[in-house]
């Protein structure tokens, strides 16, 4: 017969705690990184100029942008997001895990608007048309056509300044700066 020597149950406990713990270590960093989260509610998130962290994040819960606020919440602290928020539009692929969804966010990789426009004839039309298109309002863009000393800077003044503007599709970011 042979002499095995018996393992403590002691040390079986403190081997199946390390287990459990790590065990939940790993599903929780798997939940906040790795795992689905991103739903498909949505297919854009519009960070505007200014808006902060908790901004976003009130955005990302009351639009449900997210499955997981918390994990996302989480992940955001781990990347740093909280100090790097850039405003924008933002496509959102359902399934994307928080990792890809913050990387998206901190870098800046927004998706372009595609801006179309044809015959417009009216300054008041093509500013509002821009407004339902873009971050800036349509006030702001009707005073930007009408600055005198802006058309001039481009060889125009503001009675015929629209004509600069040749109907065509256009691609732009969504926050472009007026």
């Amino acid at each position: 017969m042979e002499n095995k020597k018996k393992i403590p149950t002691w040390i079986k406990l403190i081997v199946l705690l390390f287990l459990v713990i790590g065990g939940y270590f790993g599903w929780t960093a798997y939940r906040t990184f790795l795992a689905p989260n991103v739903t498909d509610i949505q297919k854009y998130l519009y960070i505007n100029t200014g808006d902060t962290y908790e901004n976003v994040l009130q955005k990302i819960k009351d639009q449900k942008i997210v499955s997981d606020p918390v994990s996302f919440d989480r992940a955001a602290q781990y990347q740093n997001y909280k100090e790097s928020v850039k405003a924008g539009r933002y496509a959102l692929t359902p399934g994307m895990n928080n990792r890809r969804f913050i990387g998206n966010l901190r870098g800046g990789y927004q998706d372009a608007v595609k801006f179309r426009f044809e015959n417009i004839r009216l300054k008041d039309n093509f500013a509002g048309k821009l407004g339902e298109n873009f971050e800036a309002d349509s006030l702001t863009f009707l005073n930007l056509l009408n600055n005198e000393s802006l058309a001039k800077s481009y060889g125009f003044t503001a009675d015929n300044f629209l004509a600069m503007f040749i109907p065509n599709t256009y691609e732009l970011y969504w926050n472009t700066e007026t």
